[in-house]
């Protein structure tokens, strides 16, 4: 009688990250850098409860840490957190892209879940960033009059520019909020920016910041021709 070969043993991953993001090319960047599972969502785009439960559900590891990147879903992501209870599980209140880069970048696998939360949440608020994206309709902030269609500039949740030319609204944004000290810039690139601008956007940014680094990847992301991150 012949031995039976043994059966591998499906070994589950200690931790899995879970990242909430929409655009193939910030989906391929999240992987790049540690994600294991990505879910479906953005602004205007959130996931529901129930994705993110089944995201934690199909996780083949005990410990779990979520990533909503977006000030809307971190409510969501705590829900999910209560609901799937087989699993341990540590949300990371990032409000944005680049503070869930930042802080995935800061993410140390042999370190416990508490050590790696403080240290993730440390490197996503100290991240400094920029949203560009177009007004859906008429309104009077403080900043200004916005008139639908035109550009405006986002850091932290707020209106600091407004722009009915792409370009200058980057630059703008940009100014408004990097300092002389800072020498990276990172760009990702959504659906609607075009060669032609990300090239004007780089020279002109050059002019201001000769010393600064500008890097351009492609997020294909919607709504946001320009999401960007200073260090």
């Amino acid at each position: 009688v012949g031995e039976a070969e043994p059966v591998e043993e499906k070994m589950e991953e200690r931790r899995a990250l879970i990242v909430v993001a929409n655009g193939d090319g910030l989906e391929e960047i999240f992987k790049s850098i540690g994600a294991d599972i990505i879910v479906s969502g953005g602004q205007s785009m959130n996931p529901s409860t129930y994705d993110i439960v089944k995201a934690i559900n199909s996780a083949e590891a005990d410990e779990v840490i979520i990533f909503p990147n977006n000030k809307n879903i971190i409510l969501t992501a705590n829900q999910a957190k209560k609901i799937a209870k087989s699993k341990s599980v540590c949300v990371v209140p990032t409000k944005n892209i680049p503070a869930g880069i930042s802080a995935i970048l800061s993410y140390n696998p042999d370190s416990g879940m508490e050590e790696n939360r403080y240290n993730m949440e440390k490197a996503a608020k100290k991240t400094r960033n920029g949203e560009i994206t177009q007004a859906v309709r008429n309104a009077n902030l403080m900043v200004g009059e916005i008139k639908k269609g035109e550009y405006i500039g986002l850091s932290d949740g707020k209106v600091r520019v407004i722009s009915d030319d792409v370009v200058d609204a980057t630059i703008d944004l940009v100014r408004d909020i990097a300092s002389s000290t800072e020498e990276v810039i990172t760009f990702y690139t959504g659906k609607d920016a075009i060669p032609e601008d990300n090239e004007a956007i780089k020279k002109k940014l050059k002019k201001y910041f000769p010393k600064m680094d500008i890097e351009m990847h492609k997020g294909e992301q919607p709504l946001y021709p320009y999401i960007f991150s200073i260090e």
